[in-house]
């Protein structure tokens, strides 16, 4: 998905809807090139999800970096 304009938000972030659906899809692709011999003779399905809304992690990327000079988008949760 293109970085553009019409998929943020009001603060300027990816809709969560749009990257949980993009995490789900890709979820089901990650399965399948997993067990390649399962592909058609099973349907992964997403039974449960929980969504945690949080402090979009580029805001605190930047922060840390203007205060140490460095970051990490990895722990930015």
């Amino acid at each position: 998905m293109d970085f553009q304009d019409y998929i943020l938000n009001h603060i300027k972030t990816i809709h969560a809807s749009a990257q949980f659906a993009l995490a789900e899809t890709q979820s089901g692709i990650h399965l399948q090139r997993l067990f390649p011999e399962l592909e058609e003779k099973v349907v992964p399905v997403l039974r449960d999800a929980q969504m945690k809304y949080k402090k979009p992690a580029v805001e605190k990327f930047k922060t840390q970096f203007e205060k140490k000079g460095r970051g990490s988008l990895q722990n930015a949760t």
